[in-house]
């Protein structure tokens, strides 16, 4: 069972995971997705069509308070946390009245603290013999690591630690080293769930000539950069003299007026340079292995700042298809880069010469940990 309030549109890390199950074996596996109500309409249909249940069922919204969490605090939070936590232990009645399965795991891809708090306090509610096994995916971590801000991580992982049958797996390394120094006991990495890595092979041509640079993917934002791409597209087919391909891929979960002149720039660029490909629509599987397999370099945009200690699901894409990446600072990007091998350029201009580069040494236990199969790691 996967539990994820958080499934809603076709962008980002909860779609990418529904295509990467959809992308699955599941010979032996019966799938059941709990996502919000407003799950897209074509994930859920390509979803069932690939034998997986689909439920839409919460309807609170996950990252209401990713950013004005600590502000409010935990008695700010209260009415969110009892909504919340009665909306999961609907899902466990709902699953426990139907099911008489030896073994269920209940997977959570992504937990903040307020959505742990609300875990745990549905889970002292739960009242079934079932061998169930609750497996938690603790991604995030706060951008300022403070004793306040700490405080409310430990509080909420802790307690939901000290169910028998729950197990928290941190989603990189830091995430493993911040819950470790909180206390907080994980049982290694959860698998990188971005794609099917059985089928995600990496076929590169050799005798590729026209360097190929990804200039942006995922959801359109200011902090990851995306006001900067009118710009970086004219300066690389100016620096490369024409004698490049760049691409753009981007969604919007949401309105953004201050996108909005940069993506009219964009949509102009598209139709003047022939070089610049873009695309506003969400990637498939399928078609994100084909285009990561043309990719020579990526140039990650994202804000140095807001990546200072927060993880970043194209960097561990970037690695695994030996990507060459150029980041204006060093930050969490470069850092993981280094723990797995990969090669990168610092460069506030964000430009990638021509180079021929060989991985540095990697955390080989890390990497597999990293990029092994979903549906077997859920299974153990």
């Amino acid at each position: 069972m996967v539990i994820d309030p958080g499934l809603m549109e076709a962008g980002g890390h909860h779609a990418a995971l529904l295509e990467t199950l959809c992308e699955s074996e599941k010979e032996d596996v019966k799938l059941s997705v709990f996502s919000h109500e407003h799950l897209d309409s074509a994930l859920a249909s390509k979803a069932r069509s690939a034998k997986i249940e689909i439920v839409k069922h919460f309807k609170t919204n996950f990252y209401q308070h990713y950013d004005n969490g600590f502000q409010l605090k935990l008695s700010g939070l209260q009415q969110y946390i009892r909504h919340l936590a009665a909306e999961y232990l609907q899902v466990f009645k709902l699953v426990t009245e139907k099911n008489s399965q030896e073994k269920m795991v209940f997977f959570y891809p992504c937990l903040n603290w307020e959505h742990a708090s609300s875990l745990s306090l549905a889970l002292s509610f739960m009242q079934s013999e079932l061998p169930i096994v609750h497996k938690v995916c603790c991604m995030f971590t706060p951008a300022d690591r403070c004793d306040s801000n700490s405080f409310y991580y430990r509080m909420g992982f802790s307690t939901l630690s000290k169910f028998r049958n729950v197990k928290l797996y941190a989603t990189d390394w830091e995430t493993k080293e911040y819950y470790s120094s909180l206390n907080i006991p994980t049982k290694g990495y959860h698998p990188c769930y971005l794609l099917n890595w059985d089928e995600a092979t990496v076929k590169r041509s050799k005798s590729q000539k026209t360097p190929h640079f990804l200039l942006y993917m995922g959801d359109a934002k200011e902090n990851k950069g995306f006001t900067r791409l009118p710009e970086l597209v004219e300066s690389y087919i100016k620096r490369y003299e024409g004698n490049v391909d760049l691409t753009i891929q981007y969604t919007l979960a949401w309105d953004y007026p201050e996108l909005a002149a940069s993506i009219s720039q964009l949509l102009l660029l598209n139709e003047k340079y022939e070089q610049l490909n873009l695309h506003n629509f969400f990637w498939e599987a399928p078609d994100l292995v084909n285009a990561f397999q043309e990719f020579t370099g990526f140039v990650c945009t994202y804000s140095p700042l807001t990546y200072k200690n927060k993880s970043s699901g194209l960097t561990w894409l970037a690695a695994y298809f030996n990507l060459h990446v150029v980041v204006s600072e060093s930050c969490w990007i470069v850092r993981e880069l280094d723990r797995l091998g990969s090669s990168y350029t610092i460069s506030n201009s964000l430009f990638i010469e021509p180079r021929s580069v060989e991985n540095s040494t990697r955390d080989s236990i890390y990497y597999q940990n990293l990029f092994t199969n979903l549906i077997k790691w859920l299974k153990e």
